[in-house]
């Protein structure tokens, strides 16, 4: 978790904002590897601050919530979930030195994955990356979320809310999911 923003933010300026809806060719991935996960209370005695401070995540900068669960994956890449969601897909195997949750993904732990490596219908990928609309990211002025990620990364999407969508690295995928063949 860090406060610092990072040294160049993407805008919709700079990356291609993909409808995900046309979308029709996702492939079925499963979680392979554990991760970490804390309650936002064990990390800020005092709730009152959380929102002066921003968790960098892949996805976006994104304000601390109340009820989150910070995770942690094997890669170091961090992002918030609550509690409920996070005990859908992760049981929890062990408790380790710095009080962290150690959580072994569930085998039926599946979500939709897009390579953007792949041609997307006759979208040109030009510049540094690509946006998507999701559930969290950067807030924009009209309320909505986008996240930013780069040509190669993959968009996973929950199989029961196809309107929970978020990026992926696509080092961070290979090293943490499988494709189902």
């Amino acid at each position: 978790m860090t406060c610092a923003a990072p040294s160049t933010t993407p805008s919709l300026a700079t990356h291609l904002l993909l409808p995900t809806d046309l979308i029709t060719d996702w492939r079925t991935a499963t979680k392979t590897k554990p991760i970490k996960a804390k309650h936002i209370q064990h990390l800020f005695a005092d709730n009152s601050v959380l929102s002066k401070f921003l968790l960098a995540t892949l996805e976006g900068q994104q304000m601390l919530k109340a009820n989150s669960m910070v995770c942690v994956g094997v890669d170091g890449d961090a992002w918030q979930q609550t509690q409920d969601k996070l005990l859908k897909k992760y049981k929890v195997a062990s408790v380790d030195e710095g009080g962290w949750l150690v959580c072994e993904p569930h085998p039926d732990n599946e979500v939709d994955c897009y390579d953007t490596m792949q041609p997307f219908m006759t979208v040109e990928q030009t510049g540094p990356g690509f946006a998507i609309k999701g559930h969290w990211g950067e807030r924009q002025s009209d309320g909505t979320f986008v996240q930013f990620g780069e040509w190669g990364d993959f968009i996973c999407r929950n199989k029961t809310d196809l309107t929970d969508l978020w990026i992926v690295r696509r080092s961070f995928f290979n090293s943490t999911y499988e494709i189902k063949a």
